[in-house]
């Protein structure tokens, strides 16, 4: 079902003695759009955690621009105010350019993080949550919501699996295959393997499956860097392939352990990814001259992958000086964000000629709530009902629910009172 992309938010402000333009000014000189802050007439605001991905610890807020100051839509009609389109603020939550590995990059809401199995569980049944714990406290995750991949084998090129704990070999006794090229893989297809990785996703699961730091969970372990593929891996000059049978058994590892968590597959063309109806995807190879990447976005906007779950990825590290030019200084850029539909995507280093470029499609991933237009109807003596128009013109929904509020605001934008809305799920409002 395609929801219509205006909605309208109505809700009746208690009032005492605060005038219609302090109410106003909430809407129009506040760019907090969902501010998590308790109601209290002379207390100082007071954070607090009221839907799953809201925490103290995070970005807590959903933020708009308003272009301008409200225009009354007649002259005889002072408390009708309408706005004009923006590109949205600089920082939202779970959304835009993410920070991966050790980069910190300011605008970055979201961290992108590789796990290693190996780190996780050094010894059979001993999972070590404070490597996660460190991991997730790394300057490009710090603060923001958290993208993790559990993976085992790299790509390879090593006898020694660079992701996958030794016991796995020495003590389960699966196979560490090598191919006639000279590469190594785990195999993939051991129900041995099966078995102890569907257990290493369950205590992740356990633990982080409610905790409001994570953005999502990207469906791993299988294939090399936890990707699903065994591209240039042919022991025996044949191919080998990951049987729809591994794959069913760790696709229903994830679902089982993590039902609030958002879940996010590497192809949407492979056939039991593509038939699932409650996964998001991830590109990690979003390239400006790839036909692969488009192949991609072409299938997350043929079959609305976007409508059941975020879509992200990561920049190739082989993108040359021509690659970015066309990514930044062309519309290649937006028209990938936009077919694709990205939430948030992991880059490499920008260099300072492409920073802006690079901002205006940062701000253009995700979601983008725009008041369309306020109304305020009579003030009695008790309260003051208003009507919020509100579009989402961004390029996806937003994927979690967040907390929708109204505020009174005196004229140094000090708030005074802040309410709760009446029920009102904000994933609801498509792009």
């Amino acid at each position: 079902m395609i929801l219509h992309n205006l909605h309208r938010l109505s809700h009746r402000v208690p009032i005492r003695w605060w005038p219609v333009a302090a109410l106003f000014a909430a809407l129009v000189s506040n760019p907090i759009f969902a501010q998590e802050i308790t109601s209290a007439k002379t207390q100082a605001p007071v954070i607090k955690q009221t839907a799953q991905k809201q925490s103290a610890s995070l970005q807590p807020i959903i933020q708009f621009v308003l272009g301008q100051d409200g225009i009354s839509t007649t002259p005889r009609d002072p408390n009708v105010r309408t706005f004009p389109k923006t590109a949205g603020p600089d920082k939202n939550p779970l959304k835009g350019w993410n920070s991966g590995s050790y980069n910190d990059a300011p605008e970055s809401s979201v961290g992108y993080q590789y796990l290693p199995w190996r780190e996780f569980e050094p010894q059979n049944g001993q999972f070590n949550f404070d490597n996660v714990e460190s991991i997730m406290a790394r300057f490009g995750s710090r603060g923001r919501h958290v993208v993790l991949r559990l993976y085992c084998d790299w790509h390879g090129e090593e006898q020694e699996s660079r992701g996958c704990p030794d016991w796995i070999y020495s003590e389960v006794g699966v196979a560490r295959l090598r191919g006639s090229n000279g590469r190594y893989m785990t195999d993939f297809n051991d129900p041995k393997y099966l078995r102890e990785a569907s257990q290493a996703i369950a205590a992740l699961g356990e633990r982080y499956d409610t905790d409001p730091r994570i953005h999502s969970f990207q469906i791993g372990v299988l294939g090399y860097w936890g990707e699903w593929h065994t591209y240039d891996f042919n022991p025996g000059g044949e191919a080998y392939d990951i049987t729809r049978e591994s794959q069913e058994q760790i696709l229903s590892a994830y679902r089982n352990a993590f039902p609030t968590a958002k879940l996010v597959a590497r192809y949407p063309w492979v056939a039991i990814l593509d038939e699932a109806r409650d996964l998001g995807f991830h590109n990690d190879f979003f390239h400006s001259n790839s036909g692969h990447s488009d192949e991609f976005d072409d299938a997350v906007d043929a079959g609305e992958k976007w409508r059941l779950g975020p879509i992200g990825g990561e920049m190739p590290p082989v993108l040359t000086a021509a690659d970015y030019i066309k990514l930044y200084q062309t519309s290649k850029g937006t028209s990938m964000i936009r077919t694709g539909r990205y939430s948030t995507m992991k880059p490499e280093t920008i260099a300072p000629e492409h920073r802006a470029s690079h901002m205006r499609l940062h701000r253009l991933m995700g979601y983008n709530f725009q008041i369309n237009r306020a109304v305020f109807a009579s003030q009695t003596s008790n309260s003051l009902p208003v009507r919020v128009d509100l579009r989402n013109i961004g390029v996806a929904p937003l994927y979690y629910d967040w907390q929708v509020q109204f505020g009174l605001l005196e004229q140094n934008s000090n708030a005074r009172l802040i309410q709760d809305a009446d029920s009102h799920d904000l994933t609801q409002h498509m792009p």
